[in-house]
């Protein structure tokens, strides 16, 4: 079993993306849903995008927006994917994938139909709000071989537990790694992590 991947999400500041960078995330994600926390301008998102390496994911997190805003903004920020957090159709997450691959975040429950094409991101009832849920319910989903993250209330000190439990293709973590919101703690992002990657090695 591979090592999950790692996306840290919610970064405002370049100095906080370059230090997930250098920590070893796989993706970084970029708020564009207007009225949130963590939302960002373009020229602010533009800034950060031109300062990471050219290897790093940069995934723009949107949410009931126009296709043609989240062209627009793909194509200024040099966006790597887009992550689709709102009541978006199959239909229009079908037209942006042949733009860019998409993430499309939904909310857990029991009776959750899954869509077949996209990653998912699995969150809790209110995506992006950082709140945990029952992470053994989704055992009931039909999950082996899909490309899915696992999201909500995730943290440095039980990122690892979740991994082992779950197995996921990826981990999202967002207020569990800030300072206040929006600020991320580089301590808190390196040690997230590097406990979610090592967590299957360590596995006793």
């Amino acid at each position: 079993m591979l090592a999950p991947r790692v996306k840290i999400c919610g970064l405002t500041r370049v100095e906080d993306a370059l230090a997930a960078e250098d920590a070893g995330a796989d993706a970084l994600g970029l708020n564009f849903v207007p009225n949130t926390k963590r939302f960002i301008s373009l020229a602010r998102a533009q800034d950060i995008s031109r300062a990471l390496s050219p290897f790093m994911a940069r995934v723009g997190v949107f949410r009931n927006a126009s296709f043609e805003t989240i062209l627009e903004t793909v194509e200024q920020v040099g966006l790597n994917a887009v992550q689709l957090n709102g009541q978006e159709s199959d239909g229009f997450a079908a037209r942006v994938a042949k733009v860019r691959p998409v993430i499309r975040a939904i909310s857990f429950n029991p009776d959750l139909k899954l869509p077949e094409h996209e990653t998912l991101l699995i969150d809790g009832a209110d995506p992006g709000s950082g709140e945990a849920f029952d992470w053994a319910a989704l055992e009931i989903l039909n999950l082996a071989g899909r490309r899915w993250l696992l999201a909500g209330g995730l943290n440095p000190d039980n990122v690892a537990a979740a991994v082992r439990q779950l197995q996921p293709w990826g981990v999202d973590v967002s207020s569990g790694v800030e300072a206040s919101a929006g600020i991320k703690n580089p301590r808190l992002v390196r040690a997230f992590i590097e406990n979610a990657k090592m967590a299957l090695k360590t596995q006793s």
